[in-house]
């Protein structure tokens, strides 16, 4: 069966409320779509069970583009809101449908200055988020994850002038990563493994055929653009590190550039041998905490005016230093100044070069699992500079292997009984993770990846009893080439069990590299779309993400790859990609 008609439609924006609206495809239209109130007029002459489907689509793409547009849920219709409603901010948004600040902060029992606070800076406190969807949910007021975030993202400043680059350690992956950006900038080297270089991103429908590569979707610094700087406790230039740590070809890819890389020497670092003990440096600062800082400060300005350089980031590729706990002193700033002035011990180098950077207002990433940012008063700090940080621990090998086989097990309910994993090298990261305190820093970060992906108080009868154990061993005639064992028990349909062996012969260096590049670029990118504080979306890139205190962290690795793009889409304005799927059958619905 056809049915026609004529549907006028409203010019404002609308949105979904919850409704008595029995039916999703078959019910009659709400009597608000139909009125004659606005400018289009539209002839429609569709299947009986798809007109309300039509309608949606019809609204959708006629008007203009509305920000709080979804797809219908039973129960649900469409309701016209003001053009005021479009222009508030989030906070703002989630106030009126409480029925303003003085009805919310009743029903909260809070001040209505809390409730001002929050309409003023347009953004909900995280842990009064599940208590608002949970209020929502009990009066009808239908809330999403997504409300509390602001719809439209910030206009994106240029990728104008050059972008300084400051490593702190200039080792194998900092070496490494330098060279093949020289390479990749004179054509003789390919940045194989770089999402920003090589990736591609779907814009639209599968039908549409539209994968733009990465770097022409978003306006990222372009790498003839970039400078180097480096901070090291050891002397060695760029060109000197490359030959000693031994990951490139020498004659291939470190003597053609030769000069290049000894152009790049390391600044003195702020080295303290207590967090890294199996090193003995010479290039290092001298001096009390704070005045460290000042130094590394006055590095970064002296670097900037040299170079001529508009922005900076800095990425922390040094050695893992001993494990450090949250304390008193990591609390807010007042506390974690007050510990820089009094050399507390629980202040890590490591901390110095994140908190200068974010006093500079410059970008930050740790690749190590340092505590170093992931603390209280510097996540504070970059949100009240805003300054984008993220970290902790590079995703290259054996774990990144973890995270992808670890969602498959999940995805097809699959037990586990046990996963034992064991790694040999020989570089410099391997000689310091032979300390057992700097070991037991990276075992924290490694350990927790398959409890938070599996969820065992879930699926106890699948991982509740999970015998999970991480080796690293320090073999140096391995040099670079890491090698990771994994031995993994599961079981199957009746508890049959099975097992799964991965030998994993890599290159820990040559992974990392990509990672550097790629996180550096997308920091300035956050940097220039006024994005602050942690940048979950990166945690594509880190084994021990950082996230928001509220939230577990997120490790499955398809997971960070959808979070990822999905934000590269909603900082450029295009449509969330959510795999449903489900409009490419509508021809195939029966009346």
């Amino acid at each position: 069966m056809w049915r026609s008609g004529w549907i006028t439609w409203a010019s404002s924006p609308v949105c979904v409320a919850k409704s008595g609206w029995r039916s999703g495809l078959t019910s009659r239209i709400p009597k608000s779509l139909v009125k004659p109130q606005g400018q289009f007029t539209h002839r429609l002459s569709v299947p009986k069970n798809a007109l309300a489907h039509a309608i949606k689509n019809l609204h959708r793409r006629i008007c203009h583009p509305d920000p709080f547009y979804r797809d219908l849920h039973d129960n649900e219709k469409f309701v016209r809101i003001s053009a005021m409603e479009q222009k508030a901010n989030a906070a703002e948004r989630i106030i009126r449908r409480f029925g303003g600040q003085s009805a919310l902060a009743a029903l909260l029992g809070k001040r209505q200055s809390t409730i001002e606070h929050w309409a003023r800076t347009g953004r909900v406190p995280a842990q009064w988020q599940m208590p608002l969807m949970s209020l929502g949910r009990q009066r009808g007021v239908v809330l999403e994850a997504r409300d509390f975030v602001e719809l439209k993202p910030n206009p994106i400043q240029p990728a104008e002038g050059r972008l300084g680059i400051l490593l702190v350690g200039l080792g194998a992956v900092a070496s490494t990563f330098i060279s093949g950006v020289e390479h990749a900038r004179r054509g003789s080297g390919r940045p194989v493994g770089s999402l920003t270089q090589m990736g591609a991103i779907r814009l639209g429908k599968r039908t549409e055929n539209h994968s733009p590569l990465i770097r022409e979707f978003v306006p990222l610094a372009n790498l003839d653009d970039i400078v180097f700087g480096a901070w090291d406790p050891f002397p060695d230039n760029a060109y000197e590190a490359a030959v000693k740590c031994g990951v490139l070809d020498r004659h291939e890819h470190i003597e053609p550039i030769a000069d290049f890389l000894k152009s790049i020497k390391p600044m003195p670092a702020a080295f303290d041998q207590y967090y890294v003990k199996r090193l003995n440096a010479p290039n290092v600062k001298r001096g009390a905490k704070m005045e460290l800082t000042e130094q590394i400060r006055a590095d970064i300005r002296t670097f900037k005016s040299a170079n001529n350089c508009d922005r900076l980031v800095m990425v922390w590729c040094a050695s893992t230093e001993i494990y450090i706990e949250e304390g008193p002193s990591h609390l807010n700033l007042e506390s974690f100044e007050a510990a820089l002035d009094a050399n507390d011990e629980t202040i890590a180098p490591s901390m110095l070069y994140a908190y200068a950077a974010l006093m500079e207002g410059i970008p930050f990433a740790n690749g190590s699992p340092n505590l170093t940012a992931d603390i209280p008063a510097l996540v504070k700090l970059a949100i009240d500079q805003g300054v984008p940080i993220c970290g902790k621990d590079f995703k290259t090998g054996q774990t990144l292997i973890k995270t992808v086989l670890a969602p498959m097990l999940k995805a097809r309910m699959l037990g586990l009984n046990g996963w034992y994993s064991t790694n040999i090298l020989g570089n410099r990261d391997g000689e310091v993770l032979d300390d057992p305190e700097s070991f037991k820093t990276k075992e924290e970060s490694k350990l927790g990846v398959l409890e938070h992906i599996l969820q065992p108080q879930l699926y106890p009868e699948l991982y509740s009893d999970v015998y999970h154990k991480v080796r690293i061993n320090y073999y140096p005639p391995r040099g670079d080439n890491k090698e990771g064992w994994d031995n993994i028990d599961i079981f199957g349909w009746l508890g049959y069990p099975m097992q799964v062996k991965i030998d994993f012969l890599c290159r820990d260096s040559i992974l990392a590299a990509p990672l550097l590049l790629d996180l550096a670029l997308f920091l300035d990118l956050a940097k220039r779309a006024g994005m602050k504080g942690i940048q979950e979306w990166l945690s594509f890139y880190f084994k021990s993400p950082q996230h928001a205190a509220t939230v577990y962290p997120e490790h499955d690795f398809f997971i960070q790859q959808t979070k990822l793009k999905n934000t590269l889409r909603w900082m450029m304005g295009e449509e969330q990609i959510t795999h449903l799927g489900l409009e490419y059958y509508q021809d195939y619905q029966e009346d």
